[in-house]
């Protein structure tokens, strides 16, 4: 059998995971070259977080009318938020691109497919995503309850890798529909254990 047939015969799910450890391979090594001392782990946070785009869908209505843009805001400060920050104009899926912005208050959301929340101290996440609950922005944070507060997606390091958290029933309450892929790699969580 070809090598290109035996990686056909893989599980989707493993495929997932061969690139997203590829992806992680790859992040690292640009990671090392950099000057910006911005650490390894939140580079590859930023890099799962534009990948995300490739595993979520929006409602057709409920897109930002942003044309050929994904865009990205962003809550608080931190590593994770400047590595993100110097991946703005990154070529996407369906030839889109990066489009990272920082916001004040939630109420800046309206143009945003994803808000992230960094670990920075202060930021009332809670109160944020209680001020966009129901609106197709995709949730994602660092922080260590983020998921059960209702986020939809929580990134953190675990045994050297990215791992993830995900709220299904966060995500469908905002209209979002997330990979099946995605979920199988995840951890689970319900955000009423939150409550």
């Amino acid at each position: 059998m070809t090598r290109r047939r035996q990686r056909r015969n893989l599980p989707s799910g493993v495929r997932t995971i061969v690139f997203l450890i590829g992806l992680s391979i790859g992040v690292m090594e640009e990671a090392r070259g950099a000057s910006s001392g911005i650490p390894v782990e939140n580079r590859i946070k930023a890099a799962f977080l534009v990948e995300l785009f490739s595993y979520v869908d929006w409602p057709a209505d409920a897109v930002p009318a942003s044309g050929d843009q994904f865009v990205v805001g962003v809550v608080g400060e931190g590593p994770t938020t400047t590595a993100l920050l110097d991946l703005r104009g990154l070529e996407m899926k369906e030839g889109r691109r990066l489009v990272v912005k920082r916001l004040t208050n939630a109420g800046d959301f309206g143009s945003c497919h994803m808000l992230f929340f960094s670990e920075e101290p202060g930021v009332d996440v809670r109160r944020v995503l209680g001020e966009i609950v129901g609106n197709a922005v995709l949730t994602v944070g660092e922080t260590d309850d983020f998921a059960r507060m209702g986020g939809m997606v929580r990134f953190y390091f675990a045994s050297n890798r990215v791992r993830f958290e995900i709220n299904p029933a966060a995500s469908r309450a905002a209209g979002l529909r997330i990979s099946s892929r995605l979920l199988r790699l995840a951890k689970i969580v319900d955000d009423r254990e939150g409550r």
